[in-house]
């Protein structure tokens, strides 16, 4: 289970170079587990 989390993390800290103002697909998926983890 955390070695998912690390992966979502990756993918999420990846996604931030993203600009605020295009929604990223994965962001409500990753949001949580983020917090979680």
């Amino acid at each position: 289970m955390r070695r998912v989390l690390a992966k979502h993390r990756s993918i999420y800290s990846d996604s931030s170079a993203i600009p605020a103002n295009v929604p990223h697909p994965k962001a409500p998926f990753l949001w949580p587990m983020g917090t979680e983890g």
